[in-house]
């Protein structure tokens, strides 16, 4: 019985160390923020490790009543090999840094050891390798309980369920002039629509928008990552965005932490002039973030706009899925496995997903436009038109598509996918879809009789990473934390919005050149409202937009 119960133990062990990685990863204090990590997450993990653990101990069984000296050889050998690969995946994540060691001189090397021992303890009389390792995993059984008991004991972001609230009667409120609405296209770029020539023919309804708007030609976010710029416009700070033990915290230049909730964002000046506020998006947990300051929060990312990836079977799969591909990934490339990309691809997996979030966001767009009642502020952040990532060179086929974005050739022809391989069609095709939303909505302010009298600002949280319009642009990403570890070219032109902001009952066309920081947008907002005319904020000259009216 003993015997038994040790085996079994070897197996959890074993089973735990394949998980390591991803269990890594899911201790990062951001990725469990973005994650939506719930206790739901940690029963998963545990419950993947057990059954893991679980079926490798049955397995050994089978051989060992198979009674078979070539069954028992090969059972050995993979024993070594599992146990040695899992040791270098944690390894190289736990001191050296995330697919630093893999693919490397040394990681041949210790891969080449382990492939070595393993042959080795397939030989007839050679089994001490395989109870060496054995050995190990029963002294290091006792740290299973303790990640167990870690995993529970994290903080979590407790994703609720929001309801739209009731429209409000507008007769006791504040009366500002109109509604405000902010859209925020992720990794918008200047350079590939408002800075082109040809883009009234490309983007129609954008051009027939900017026509009766102002362009800020030279506007620029802060960060260079929605993780970070996103947090920047919605706060109108310029220090660093942090979450950290079930809270989320900005830290100024000097290190000192504030609490976000103590910060005055959009929405904080908004409630105090009487507007309904709302936040609808995909990449952050809006209301762990904004707190109380909106009075409606929708996020699409990962699980937490689905109730279905709520349950524990669904936590499963996809902790399953992503733990087995962050394994196979950490060792070297010739022997590592081909698992799906769309297992590392987070949120940029492919159409079908990118498809539903848009979706989601654009019908709560277009169900608060038509709402009666008090004036509101609404954000609306979408994932289009974001361009394909590049990720890191060395440990991805070039040749395959790191994103499988959005194309709307009309409000009828539905989504299509462009060839793969050409990036500037793919980012043009988002570009196109992107201003078919806008058109809509457009549309149905207008038919609601609230255009006129709405401020409308479009812009993006940071500028498109691979740009062609400079010189081959690239981004590497870190794997594990999800954060970016080389930026080339220099950050400003990763910076470089659209910005775009239709004051009510404008009528003409101005182009403002100066300098524009993002987080100045609660100042040009309160000047639309307030002013008789667009704000000219330190304006430098007028010219023209090169467009022609899309009536002639």
């Amino acid at each position: 019985m003993k015997s038994a119960i040790s085996r079994w133990l070897i197996a959890v062990l074993l089973a735990l160390l394949v998980m390591c990685p991803h269990i890594r990863m899911y201790s990062n204090e951001k990725t469990r923020y973005f994650a939506f990590w719930d206790y739901t997450d940690a029963l998963a993990i545990e419950l993947i490790v057990l059954a893991g653990g679980s079926l490798l101990f049955a397995g050994h069984q089978l051989f060992r009543r198979l009674q078979n000296r070539t069954a028992d050889r090969i059972e050995r050998a993979g024993f070594v090999l599992l146990f040695g690969f899992a040791l270098l995946s944690n390894f190289d994540i736990a001191q050296i840094g995330y697919m630093q060691l893999a693919w490397s001189l040394l990681g041949y090397a210790l891969s080449a050891g382990i492939v070595i021992a393993a042959m080795i303890s397939a030989s007839k009389r050679c089994t001490w390798i395989s109870r060496w390792c054995a050995t190990c995993c029963l002294i290091l059984s006792p740290v299973v309980p303790m990640i167990f008991l870690e995993l529970l004991w994290y903080p979590t972001y407790t994703v609720q369920r929001e309801v739209l609230p009731v429209a409000e009667d507008a007769t006791n409120a504040v009366q500002p002039k109109g509604d405000v609405y902010v859209f925020v296209f992720d990794a918008w770029s200047y350079q590939q629509s408002i800075g082109r020539d040809d883009f009234e023919t490309d983007l129609p309804n954008l051009a027939a928008f900017v026509q009766s708007a102002t362009t800020y030609h030279n506007a620029h976010s802060l960060f260079a990552e929605t993780y970070q710029s996103l947090p920047s416009i919605l706060f109108q700070t310029n220090d660093r965005y942090e979450a950290f033990e079930g809270r989320v915290h900005f830290r100024n230049a000097d290190g000192r932490l504030t609490d976000a909730q103590t910060v005055e964002g959009l929405f904080d000046r908004a409630r105090h002039e009487g507007f309904q506020t709302y936040m609808v998006g995909w990449s952050h947990p809006y209301r762990p973030m904004l707190g109380d300051s909106v009075d409606f929060a929708y996020s699409g990312a990962s699980q937490g706009s689905n109730p279905n990836a709520r349950r524990i079977d669904h936590s499963v799969m996809r902790h399953l899925r992503m733990g087995l591909s962050k394994f196979a990934l950490s060792i070297p490339k010739p022997l590592a496995a081909q698992w799906p990309l769309n297992a590392i691809c987070d949120m940029h997996d492919g159409a079908d997903v990118a498809v539903d979030r848009v979706n989601s966001i654009h019908n709560l767009a277009t169900t608060i436009a038509k709402q009666p009642g008090r004036p509101r502020l609404a954000v609306f952040h979408y994932p289009i038109p974001h361009g394909p990532y590049v990720f890191n060179r060395n440990g991805f086929d070039p040749s395959l598509p790191a994103n499988l974005p959005l194309t709307h050739e009309s409000t009828t022809a539905g989504l299509l996918r462009p060839d793969p391989k050409n990036h500037i069609a793919r980012y043009r095709g988002n570009l196109r879809y992107m201003d078919t939303l806008l058109g809509e909505f457009v549309e149905t302010l207008k038919r609601a009789g609230s255009y006129e009298r709405a401020t409308i600002v479009l812009t993006s949280d940071h500028s498109w990473r691979v740009d062609p319009a400079f010189d081959q642009l690239c981004i590497e990403h870190n794997m594990t934390l999800g954060g970016i570890t080389k930026v080339n070219p220099p950050l400003k032109q990763l910076t470089h919005v659209p910005l775009i902001v239709k004051a009510p009952h404008q009528s003409g066309q101005e182009s403002i050149d100066k300098s524009i920081r993002l987080t100045q947008l609660n100042a040009i907002i309160r000047g639309c409202k307030n002013a008789s005319k667009i704000p000219t904020m330190a304006r430098q000259g007028v010219q023209a937009l090169p467009i022609r009216s899309t009536s002639q």
